[in-house]
């Protein structure tokens, strides 16, 4: 039987192992060759051996930063051991990476909505960013189509200060609208063809009402999407699953009973989308 320590030192050639490979994707991304003293190249071939080549640079960018955002997550939870779930209202590096890290999202909305018509003509139109953060998603979003305009709300004042001053800096933030408001308190109807929602963030309860309100804010055909993290099935990767997701301050959907949610409110066409470590769900009014 394996002793302790043996078990620590598999799980920590893990974090080595991750560590290269986000290494390997943002060199990729930014044209760069690794240090010809340090061997990324040799270990890669082990890790993938197809190597990250065949990713596009610019999705290479994002899955460096996802993989920044998820070492920041275990750097916090070291940090802070004893912090009950939820967020800091602290603008701090974990939320900056996070909020880096989202900015993947719009991609794979534009991705799915090459397929689905209906869901391209809602990211044309205006668009309510639930939790907007540092405003990084809804930057992403409006720099990916020229007619969509969005709302970015949120409820900590530090994070939108922030966001504020990145929509200054940038060429498409005449076209968004920051808020300091709480979805589950929004109370416009019909005013969105597009919203998005990051339900791994929030209690249940604060989903189930955050959903009534989001359902009634959209147009007639518009689209609603939201993203729960993916629970693995096999034991170890469930327990881990659970509790970074409870720790997040969110809650441990299925497939199943996300889907069950959006369905109940009357939205259709809703489908399950796996996309690696999450999960996409897209419904219509």
């Amino acid at each position: 039987m394996a002793s302790f320590q043996d078990e620590l030192g598999t799980l920590l050639r893990g974090v080595d192992a991750i560590a290269a490979l986000g290494a390997a994707l943002k060199l990729h991304a930014l044209g760069a060759d690794p240090h010809p003293d340090v061997p990324l190249r040799t270990a890669l071939q082990h890790l993938v051996p197809s190597g990250v080549e065949e990713v596009d640079p610019k999705t290479a960018g994002f899955l460096s930063k996802l993989i920044i955002a998820r070492l920041a997550e275990a750097q916090d939870f070291l940090a802070k051991p004893d912090r009950g779930p939820g967020w800091s209202q602290v603008v701090s590096p974990l939320m900056h990476a996070m909020g880096e890290a989202s900015r993947m999202v719009p991609h794979h909305m534009h991705a799915l909505a090459a397929t689905r018509p209906g869901l391209a003509a809602a990211l044309r139109g205006r668009m309510l960013d639930v939790g907007t953060g540092i405003g990084a998603l809804a930057l992403e979003a409006l720099s990916l189509e020229p007619t969509l305009q969005v709302v970015g709300l949120d409820i900590w004042p530090e994070a939108l200060a922030e966001a504020e001053a990145r929509r200054r800096e940038s060429p498409y933030g005449d076209r968004l609208e920051l808020r300091n408001e709480d979805v589950t308190a929004l109370t416009e109807t019909s005013a969105y063809t597009l919203a998005w929602l990051p339900t791994p963030f929030m209690p249940r309860p604060v989903a189930e009402a955050a959903l009534d309100r989001l359902v009634v804010s959209l147009q007639p055909n518009g689209w609603l999407v939201t993203v729960t993290f993916a629970i693995p099935a096999d034991p170890a990767g469930a327990a881990i699953g659970r509790l970074r997701l409870l720790r997040a301050g969110g809650y441990p959907w299925t497939a199943e009973e996300l889907s069950g949610a959006l369905q109940a409110r009357g939205l259709q066409e809703v489908e399950a989308i796996p996309l690696g470590p999450t999960i996409m769900f897209i419904g219509r009014r």
